[in-house]
Order: C-alpha cells, then structure tokens, then sequence
C-alpha cells in the first residue's frame, strides 16, 4: 500500500516540477514600463498626480530616454525636464505562489505518505501536503510582493553625477543598454 501511495506523490512531484519548467524561446528582450513626471507647479488639493508620460525604456541617450508609447510613438524626454520617474515592475506573486505550491504540496504529500507512526497515509499525504503547499507558496509569494515594489527615482534637486549614475543603472534597464 505505501509503494502505491510513494508512486503517487511521486509522479505528482515529477509533474510539478515539469509544469513549472518555462519553455526557453528567443523573445526580445523588453526594457522596463517607466512613468514620468515632469517638473512642473503643484497644483494645491490634488494629492495624486498621473503621469505626464509613460511607456517602454527603450534607450539611454546621453542626457535623455528614449521611450516608446502605448500607441507605438517614440518620445525623447530631457532629463532636465523631469522631476521624478517610477520603474513599474512586474508582479510575478501569483507565479510563484502556484509555484511554491506545488512544490511544497509534493514535498509534504511525500513526507505525509511515508510517515511511519500514521495510520491513514492518505490523510497525511493530503495534510501535510496541503500544509507544505500554502507555507512555501505564502512565503514565496510575500517575497515575491516586496520584490516587485515599483521604484521611485527623484531626479529634480540631484547633481550631475548622480544624473549619470542613474542613467547608468537604467542602461541596464533598457530594451537596447548600449545604444549610443
């Protein structure tokens, strides 16, 4: 009967893992969505202010973006004309939530299947598996929220250098990084 149970969790591991290996493709790379807010007067009694432009980072010229628009436009955007830029990450919580539950639903139907004192082995397996599933999948996927926190970066009041320290590291950002 435990042979049987251990083939199960077995194949349910196998399977996990499988559906959680990602095909490899050849996709373009794609530079990070950007929202940009132009200096600008503060208008009193508007606490939210949308974004004056916003797009794909296309490229890091010199003292400039280069972005590209949801309607496909190219925009050039001084960097002495912003006053501050928000790098819109991408949540990826529920992937690894799904993840981390399935991998930890394997590994605590495994331990739950093939413990020794249990009487019902099925019970365990199911227990342990769901307990497993919801603690890595909760923990991966807190994890995985504070990661893809969006990043503020002030330009407006910043020196030169930390300027051309920030276009540095959004080269690294862009869907071209060495465009000259």
């Amino acid at each position: 009967m435990k042979a049987k149970g251990t083939k199960f969790v077995s194949l349910f591991l196998v399977l996990s893992l499988l559906v959680l290996i990602t095909p490899i493709t050849a996709k373009e790379k794609r530079g990070v969505n950007i929202e940009i807010y132009k200096t600008k007067p503060e208008i009193e009694g508007t606490p939210w202010q949308k974004p004056d432009i916003k797009g794909e980072l296309i490229a890091v010229k010199e003292n400039s973006l280069l972005l590209l628009d949801s309607e496909g436009a190219d925009i050039t955007v001084n960097m002495s004309d912003i006053k501050f830029l928000i790098i819109d990450k991408k949540s990826i919580t529920g992937k690894v939530f799904l993840s981390g539950f399935l991998v930890g639903g394997a590994i605590g139907a495994l331990f739950g299947a093939n413990w020794p004192e249990v009487e019902n082995a099925k019970l365990a397996a199911l227990t342990l598996g769901l307990a497993g599933g919801l603690a890595l999948g909760g923990a991966g996927a807190f994890v995985a929220a504070i990661a893809s926190k969006d990043k503020i970066i002030q330009i407006i009041g910043k020196s030169d250098s930390e300027i051309q320290e920030i276009l540095k590291n959004l080269r690294k950002e862009a869907r071209i990084p060495d465009y000259n």
